[in-house]
């Protein structure tokens, strides 16, 4: 159940917006953190081809440029449906579970979901003129298609509005981050 919710029913029935989201979420955000480890692999390859070979292919860098990039971006919703998410625990960690629960909803509210509908209303000019030019490399030797990576940005901005949605909905559980031990 979510945190955010109280209910006097044991369970609530997960709506199809949360259960479809939430999936949707996962999917993606866990299909692009596999493009980490192929990421880590070509750049190894590029520091092996640099460095032992002395062959170094613009075109290699830039695509690993993009993997980073879209990694981050299909990742971070899923991170924060999670609870996994990057924030400061100084304050909240003391904190009760309700007034933690008010802070996530003013964030998610009155921070998240408004930088990302500036970053949707910005960035579809942005796309579109990608898209009307087929735009690619700035480089000779650079990757084409720069237009499909500069896509998923609009994608990330519906995507971690998606996420905050189905964290707050009722039914959503979100998987409790694992502790940390001392000393390790």
């Amino acid at each position: 159940m979510s945190p955010f919710v109280k209910s006097t029913h044991d369970e609530l029935q997960t709506t199809a917006l949360s259960k479809g989201g939430g999936l949707v979420v996962s999917r993606i955000g866990k299909i692009a953190a596999c493009l980490i480890v192929v990421m880590v692999a070509i750049q190894f390859s590029i520091v092996v081809m640099r460095s032992v070979f002395d062959v170094n292919f613009i075109w290699v860098q830039e695509f690993v440029l993009g993997l980073h990039g879209l990694s981050f971006m299909l990742i971070a919703p899923w991170t924060l449906m999670q609870m996994r998410h990057v924030r400061i625990d100084v304050f909240s960690e003391r904190f009760s579970k309700s007034a933690q629960s008010r802070v996530n909803l003013f964030g998610f509210f009155f921070l998240l979901v408004p930088m990302m509908v500036a970053i949707l209303a910005s960035s579809f000019g942005y796309v579109i003129e990608a898209w009307s030019i087929l735009e690619g490399s700035t480089e000779l030797s650079g990757l084409p298609g720069k237009f499909l990576l500069k896509t998923v940005i609009p994608i990330f901005a519906v995507l971690m509005v998606l996420a905050a949605v189905v964290f707050i909905w009722p039914g959503h559980k979100p998987t409790e981050p694992k502790q940390e031990r001392d000393g390790v």
